[in-house]
């Protein structure tokens, strides 16, 4: 059918009021004669629905009729001029603007001086943490994140940094809860790499791997000298080793060794000379007495410089 209708609009010789319905090939019911006669009946419809349409020859384009020009029938195809694209993107701006205001994600705007510094601490904690200094940098996003709303861009960041020093730290549950909370941050940025580190620690907990170093590393003390006090952690040093009590105790030893030392070079010689001196002269009270003076005024003069 749809063929004979294509070759009656193609016709220069026939025209639409020339077109029998009568002459629709049979059919096995009434019904459909009745529909398709219906359907051929109206051929001045069909007409120019096929000269504002096109069907494709190829399957593969589709085998349903559709308009010969898409972009008047569907809109689209909008030609950009120079300078429409920047005020595209401010139009943009506005919008998300509103949406923020609607949604009460609106960036709260805080004491520029108390911004800035909250700033440059956090550049300072997230240094510390690519440093393995982990307590400092805890502390530092610790404070920055109590001077500032949960919602804002700023408490995110600390808040977000807090929980990685934890992580870090093998505090593995206290990083969790706040990479939940995270994911209700209302900054997008934030809220994704929560979700990625919360489904690292989800993984770990899944397959049974823990971040806790339980190596006994005394083992190698025998072949490595100090590999025993190997940790992942450092309080003090940018560092991987971990002062032990063993390690503090020498330090103290070392400490008072070397004031000793110290104290020696200075004593001994002192003590020679004196020894020689009472040999040759006899000590007495004023004698004493004038050295002391002589101390004290030393120490003075010191102490008011």
């Amino acid at each position: 059918m749809t063929a004979s209708l294509d070759a009656q609009v193609n016709s220069q010789d026939q025209t639409a009021t020339d077109f029998n319905p009568n002459r629709a090939p049979q059919l096995r019911s009434y019904e459909e004669r009745v529909a398709k006669m219906k359907e051929m009946a109206n051929v001045t419809d069909y007409v120019e629905f096929r000269k504002k349409n096109y069907k494709p020859k190829v399957s593969t384009w589709g085998v349903f009729e559709r308009p010969k020009d898409i972009s008047k029938a569907f809109g689209g195809g909008r030609t950009i001029k120079a300078g429409e694209y920047d005020k595209w993107l401010e139009q943009q701006k506005k919008v998300e603007e509103e949406k923020r205001k609607l949604l009460g994600t609106q960036e709260e705007k805080f004491d520029p001086k108390l911004e800035q510094e909250a700033r440059q601490n956090m550049s300072i904690a997230f240094t510390m943490l690519e440093n393995t200094q982990f307590y400092e940098a805890k502390d530092l996003f610790q404070t920055v994140r109590m001077k500032f709303p949960f919602r804002s861009k700023i408490a995110g960041k600390a808040t977000y940094g807090l929980a990685m020093a934890l992580d870090a730290l093998g505090q593995t549950g206290k990083a969790q809860d706040l990479y939940k909370s995270l994911k209700l941050h209302p900054n997008m940025e934030i809220k994704k790499s929560a979700k990625m580190l919360l489904s690292g620690i989800e993984a770990m907990k899944f397959f049974g791997v823990s971040a806790e170093d339980d190596t006994d590393y005394s083992s190698f003390d025998r072949y490595f000298e100090g590999l025993g006090r190997v940790r992942r952690f450092d309080l003090s040093q940018s560092s991987l080793f971990k002062r032990t009590e063993k390690d503090i105790a020498q330090e103290k030893e070392d400490l008072l060794l070397s004031v000793g030392i110290l104290l020696g070079l200075f004593l001994i010689p002192a003590f020679l000379v004196g020894s020689l001196r009472l040999r040759s002269h006899p000590v007495t009270v004023s004698d004493v007495v004038n050295t002391a003076q002589q101390w004290s005024a030393v120490a003075r003069a010191v102490v008011h410089k």
